[in-house]
């Protein structure tokens, strides 16, 4: 999802280097000018610390919670799409 907003940035000629930093220029170029739903928006960036201990500790997600985020992924990304399009 990160890396999605990040190419929908670049897209408008946006980037930044850190995730926060990758958010807050997201928000701004496609949650304050209404093309994507702040509630989507908002549920993609509070699973980013989820990803984070499964990359980095090896966190076990159960199946429900890999479903879900897979799932918000997925809205994420066809409503980035919808964006650009």
């Amino acid at each position: 999802m990160l890396y999605a907003a990040r190419a929908a940035l670049s897209e408008r000629e946006g980037h930044s280097r850190t995730h926060r930093g990758t958010w807050h220029e997201f928000r701004v170029a496609f949650v304050d000018s209404g093309e994507i739903d702040p509630a989507l928006s908002a549920a993609v960036q509070k699973v980013q610390p989820e990803r984070e201990q499964a990359d980095y500790e090896a966190w076990p997600a159960s199946r429900d919670d890999a479903d879900r985020v897979i799932e918000l992924a997925a809205d994420f990304v066809t409503a980035v799409e919808a964006a650009l399009a």
